[in-house]
């Protein structure tokens, strides 16, 4: 028998019982050779016996001792479940062998059995060992069902209605527990999960009288004691919001002081009427798995996290789903299991493009945000405040800034691990992470600093390593464009992309395509050729049409083509000629070069067929992208430089793509 770590006197021994492994995805068929332990045998058929196919839904229940264990186990390797199936109000345990199943997953099973049997007979036969009357022939295992909870959906204003039954059973005589101890206690565990999730479950609870059952061979007989309690108090309807707790004296003594269905609402209590141990178990039954600890190396120094880590589970003192203290009122739910119920309210962040200051109430506030979470490999980390007040003051030493990681097991069933953020302090003897301290997450470009503790916290998330370049990279590009800082959404969103991939090209044509920086481009324009401010409708006209495909140098022949500026010149043909070289070439002209562009004027070419001439001309684009350079680059354009990009406007490439060439090139990002 293989002992499971256990902290808090919850989690029991499990052996042939139970069973772990890796769940087969999908529909599949699982033969009677997997349902019969090795080595043994299975029933022969017998042609002339009826054969039955039944439905069922497989039903798990977590594995919690009451006498602790100070094993770690495997980071990952999951809740200690047992398998069961209820098929028509009935449970019966699920043979070894098989593979991991989920809770709420659908078993097509086919049986043979005696001709006589009811199918109820049948069914119990079945799964009865060593029973010849009937044998099992295979299970068909459904797909698993998809999960309830999903950690985006933030908190919720519904109201979910559950009840409570207890079921007091006795087999010898009652331990003494009374009815209305038990309704106190009913009560507690109400009160408790009202006040975690803010109103959002409503408990009705209730206690039945003491009924007397047929004694169980012993403890492991989990399901004839759920079945014999449930027939005794006559079937009261079980679902996820309808829980009955199955209360029973601990005269066997049961390593368990309780177990609940993951997902469902079947609970068994052994002789422990503690608010604590009831309130756990309700929390499998919401679907939760336990609050853990990880400890972690890198060669003989202990790390907060690492790949080579290892579990504790129960080992979180704090959280109900965790140890937890004997009588002593439970502790707050962690966010991590209250956000994934829609609990609780946490500011999600993948990244940040510079140091943002963000505010989180304590644990025990459910009206407030409560947490900062981010992604954490395929799971979530979240960071919380836990003050040493309340009900949170099992580990004072651990008052603060908590740390901790969400991740699901094979099975789908979330669990928490909480890490030590102080490890040169021994083995969590310090497991906040400490005002002024930063922790970079891994596998993310971002850091968590707590910037203050009081009535509330505030953690300061800022970007780290290349994040903190790219950050840099798009404030400067925002400055020499803008003359302006970049917006925060406007930074989160290009440095984001840029760390996820997106070529830097990519990015500059995004900023030099856009609607601000056209516009200040068409601003220039009007200032340089018309010397006067854009109007709004000419302004908007321009931006729209550059959308449409327009260029800087069509606009601006339009300008120079313009009544408006050959008035400006004298409205003369000759003057007019002679402002295009002063404006666009930035030189006096010749009386020849005059002469020739009047004569071309005289013969039909339009004016802006002679604008467009100067400003697609070599002599003009050089100067156009040498003022880039020596703008963006602080230093004059080299003759390559010149003849590409000269070249390449003049073949239809656009201004823009060529002011995003210059800053996404290397020259520019290296830039101090």
């Amino acid at each position: 028998m293989r002992q499971e770590r256990t902290a808090d006197g919850l989690d029991r021994a499990h052996g042939a019982g139970s069973r772990r492994g890796a769940r087969a995805a999908g529909t599949a068929t699982l033969a009677l050779a997997l349902l019969v332990p090795a080595g043994s045998t299975a029933f022969a058929t017998d042609s002339s016996d009826p054969v039955l196919t039944v439905d069922g839904t497989v039903v798990l229940f977590s594995v919690d001792d009451r006498t602790p264990s100070t094993e770690p186990v495997a980071s990952g390797e999951g809740l200690a479940v047992e398998e069961y199936v209820e098929i028509d109000g009935t449970l019966y345990a699920l043979p070894d062998g098989g593979p991991e199943l989920a809770g709420g997953q659908d078993l097509t099973i086919t049986l043979e059995a005696d001709p006589g049997l009811t199918t109820d007979e049948a069914v119990a036969a079945a799964f009865a060992p060593n029973d010849p009357r009937a044998a099992l022939l295979d299970v068909v295992e459904g797909p698993a069902p998809a999960p309830t909870a999903d950690l985006s959906a933030g908190l919720t204003g519904d109201i979910t209605a559950h009840s409570l039954v207890i079921l007091p059973v006795y087999w010898t005589a009652t331990d003494g527990t009374t009815v209305a101890q038990l309704q106190t206690t009913a009560a507690g565990v109400a009160s408790y999960w009202e006040g975690q999730s803010g109103g959002r479950i409503d408990i009705q609870q209730s206690v039945r009288a003491w009924k007397p059952i047929a004694a169980p061979a012993n403890c492991a007989d989990d399901e004839y004691i759920l079945n014999a309690a449930w027939n005794a108090h006559g079937q009261p309807a079980v679902s996820p919001t309808q829980h009955i707790m199955v209360y029973f004296p601990d005269t066997l003594g049961c390593p368990y002081a309780g177990r609940g269905s993951i997902g469902d609402g079947w609970v068994l209590i052994s002789g422990a009427n503690e608010v604590y141990v009831m309130a756990h178990e309700f929390g499998h039954n919401l679907g939760l798995g336990h609050a853990s600890t990880l400890t972690c190396w890198s060669g003989s120094t202990r790390v907060t996290y690492s790949e080579t880590c290892s579990a504790v589970e129960y080992g979180d003192n704090t959280d109900i789903m965790g140890q937890g203290n004997w009588g002593l009122a439970p502790g707050n739910l962690s966010t991590g299991f209250a956000t994934l119920l829609g609990f609780a309210d946490a500011a999600a962040y993948s990244g940040v493009a510079t140091t943002t200051p963000v505010e989180i109430a304590p644990m025990s506030n459910t009206a407030a945000r409560r947490a900062v979470t981010a992604p954490f490999g395929s799971a979530a980390v979240f960071f919380e405040y836990r003050p040493a007040v309340g009900v949170d003051v099992q580990e004072p030493g651990w008052a603060g800034v908590q740390v901790r990681v969400l991740a699901d097991d094979n099975r789908g069933v979330p669990y928490s691990y909480l890490l030590d953020m102080q490890p040169a302090r021994g083995e969590f003897v310090a497991a906040n992470l400490p005002v002024g301290v930063s922790w970079a997450i891994p596998g993310t470009a971002m850091a968590v600093t707590p910037a203050s503790t009081g009535a509330t916290a505030v953690l300061n998330l800022s970007p780290t390593g290349e994040a903190a370049l790219l950050a840099r990279y798009v404030t400067k590009v925002y400055q020499d464009l803008f003359e302006r800082s970049p917006d925060p959404s406007g930074l989160q969103a290009w440095t984001t992309a840029l760390a996820t991939g997106t070529p830097r090209v990519a990015v500059a044509n995004g900023i030099t395509y856009s609607d601000e920086y056209r516009g200040r481009l068409i601003r220039e324009s009007y200032r340089t050729y018309l010397g006067r401010e854009a109007d709004t409708g000419g302004l908007n006209g321009w931006i729209d049409s550059m959308r449409w495909g327009t260029t800087f140098q069509e606009m601006e022949a339009g300008f120079l083509a313009s009544d408006e500026y050959f008035g400006q010149s004298g409205s003369s043909n000759a003057e007019w000629v002679r402002r295009l070289y002063s404006h666009v070439l930035g030189r006096a002209a010749g009386d020849a070069e005059v002469r020739g562009w009047v004569e071309a004027i005289a013969s039909g070419k339009t004016r802006y067929a002679v604008a467009m001439g100067f400003l697609i001309s070599t002599e003009h684009l050089t100067t156009v992208v040498n003022g880039h350079y020596v703008h963006l680059l602080s230093r004059g354009i080299d003759p390559t430089g010149a003849a590409g990009w000269v070249s390449a406007i003049q073949n239809g490439h656009r201004v823009e793509e060529i002011i995003g060439g210059i800053i996404a090139s290397d020259e520019y990002y290296n830039q101090p």
